[in-house]
């Protein structure tokens, strides 16, 4: 058993006990869910956020940030900020959990070269795709890939009947929004008129005025969800539209549609390119026109949306945060 101290020092603030009903997002997600189950599993696990109090949750203590100097571990595990290290115990093992890509222009301008030249962290990828593209002249001690887990809001979700032709679209608005909703109307809805584009996110900053004239093609725009009231939703959907961006390090987005049976109609871009399996849980197109090609099919074919359907429920089997914990285990050489 080991003591593990996570640090997640997020812009916004956040209680590990608001998993559910609170919109957050996959830093602050991935965080409560390892700790819940390196908790579960017999570890002395603290989590230490942008958050006022001292509370308990699922057998692991939330502690303010301003709390974690003077703590005790034998594991400090920092998502994204080397400056924590700072604070970390002399003698614990430094972990530096990869969720955004790592460009050595930004780590000179945040002023994070000193930290990581200084302690060398283990540095844990959430892809293959992430850890390729990181330079290999940043000094970590050693590099590990760990894939994250799907909360079980989806994995135990009712799956999708696919009945209904409605998309869906989840992610920030930068990542590819624009040319997603071109490649709506242009190619796909002139095609499926009775079919419906479900937008999930804040993007009237991102849209402005342009907002208004995409209901008439199918266009439906809805606030930041919750994870229950996105399962809830994708239950009703029949596909994921999402080419992918280029700083996507995992896309928890796209896993858990598919863990509610939604295949995925992406480019392949980043993350995407592991996330979809080509003809098993999703297709994976080249081109943009290939993009609404794929997703025409399968808004028309049922036979090949119940074969990808199928495969994108196997994800429910692969990727839960149980698993994820054992290889947290194993990377950092710790038994529960």
């Amino acid at each position: 058993m080991a003591k593990i101290l996570l640090v997640s020092a997020t812009r916004r603030a956040f209680r590990a006990r608001d998993l559910h009903t609170s919109l957050l997002g996959g830093i602050e997600t991935t965080n409560i869910e390892l700790a819940s189950r390196l908790a579960e599993r017999g570890h002395e696990v603290i989590l230490g956020t942008p958050t006022t109090s001292v509370t308990f949750h699922n057998g692991f203590k939330n502690i303010p940030l301003g709390n974690i100097q003077g703590e005790t571990a034998d594991i400090f595990i920092s998502s994204n900020d080397l400056h924590a290290f700072d604070v970390a115990p002399q003698q614990a093992k430094k972990v530096l959990w990869v969720h955004n890509p790592l460009i050595i222009e930004r780590l000179f301008r945040r002023k994070q070269i000193r930290p990581l030249f200084q302690y060398r962290p283990h540095a844990v990828f959430a892809g293959e795709v992430s850890r390729r593209r990181t330079s290999g002249l940043l000094p970590f001690s050693r590099r590990s890939t760990i894939y994250h887990g799907v909360s079980d809001v989806f994995r135990n979700a009712e799956p999708s009947s696919g009945q209904k032709r409605i998309a869906v679209w989840v992610s920030q608005p930068q990542r590819g929004l624009k040319e997603t909703l071109d490649i709506w109307t242009t190619h796909i809805f002139p095609k499926v008129p009775d079919a419906e584009f479900h937008i999930f996110g804040h993007v009237e900053d991102h849209l402005g005025p342009d907002m208004a004239r995409f209901g008439e093609f199918g266009v439906v725009f809805h606030k930041r969800a919750s994870m229950a009231e996105l399962a809830t939703f994708y239950r009703t959907a029949r596909m994921m539209i999402f080419p992918g961006a280029r700083d996507e390090t995992f896309c928890l987005a796209a896993a858990e549609a598919q863990c509610v049976g939604l295949p995925v109609v992406t480019r392949g871009i980043g993350a995407l390119s592991e996330r979809v399996r080509h003809g098993v849980n999703g297709i994976i197109a080249r081109t943009d026109e290939e993009v609404a090609a794929a997703a025409i099919r399968l808004f028309n074919d049922d036979e090949l949306w119940v074969m990808l359907h199928q495969g994108a429920l196997c994800e429910r089997v692969t990727l839960n945060w149980q698993n994820a914990a054992r290889m947290w285990e194993y990377e950092l050489g710790i038994t529960p």
